[in-house]
């Protein structure tokens, strides 16, 4: 594992800076940006963009509306004098692909954690370097499909982290959010976690995924275009 020095930097969400703004709690129906949930009343079914799998469908599907080839979230979110933002990281470039796997094939993970693990593991042995999960899935009849973005070395670095760096993240959207502010700090474009983990004998290390600088862009999507 390769040491970097360490920095504070400020971190931007595309032109919104969030170094002010905290993080908003996961959401699920109502409070954070939905405002806040009647006392005692029963939670409704939370929009798709609110929960983990849903963020990122809507912003694959946002990104490659607009000539990328996919985007996933970072997890951070703010205010800017349009409206609410959600932060995100869209890819570009060469040899960045999108892919149709069977679920069956990946293990029919359990878990969106577990989906993460699996991708990754697909793609380490069938010649990417790195993939994660969309959360589109499909089945046509001939078994089910889980779709996946498969990144070639040259995009992407592949870094264990020591979990102390990242401030011990608890939630899945927590450890998106140290790594992405990692990643940036050190000149990358974004980063996120594989959720592979292990340790070495010196403590707790996180599986994280590095996007090189020209395979994509930090980018503030307004919350009223994932709606």
């Amino acid at each position: 594992m390769k040491k970097l020095t360490i920095f504070s930097s400020l971190v931007l969400l595309g032109a919104v800076s969030l170094a002010s703004v905290p993080a908003q709690p996961a959401i699920a129906g109502c409070g954070g940006l939905l405002g806040p949930c009647p006392p005692n009343s029963p939670r409704p079914q939370p929009p798709d963009w609110a929960t983990f799998e849903g963020r990122f469908r809507k912003m694959n599907d946002w990104g490659s509306n607009r000539g990328y080839i996919s985007c996933y979230p970072n997890f951070h979110q703010g205010h800017s004098s349009s409206g609410d933002v959600l932060g995100a990281v869209c890819l570009k470039g060469s040899g960045i692909t999108s892919q149709s796997l069977y679920a069956v094939d990946l293990g029919s993970p359990p878990s969106p954690d577990a989906r993460f693990r699996a991708v990754a593991d697909w793609a380490s042995k069938n010649g990417s370097a790195a993939g994660y999960p969309n959360f589109h899935q499909l089945d046509r009849g001939k078994g089910l499909f889980y779709g996946a973005i498969l990144l070639p070395s040259e995009a992407v670095d592949s870094q264990d982290i020591p979990a102390q760096e990242l401030g011990f993240p608890s939630s899945s959207e927590e450890r998106f959010r140290a790594i992405n502010n990692w990643a940036t700090r050190r000149g990358y474009v974004g980063g996120f976690p594989n959720f592979n983990q292990a340790d070495y004998g010196q403590g707790v290390v996180f599986g994280a995924v590095l996007i090189k600088s020209g395979y994509g862009q930090g980018v503030s999507i307004p919350l009223s275009e994932l709606r």
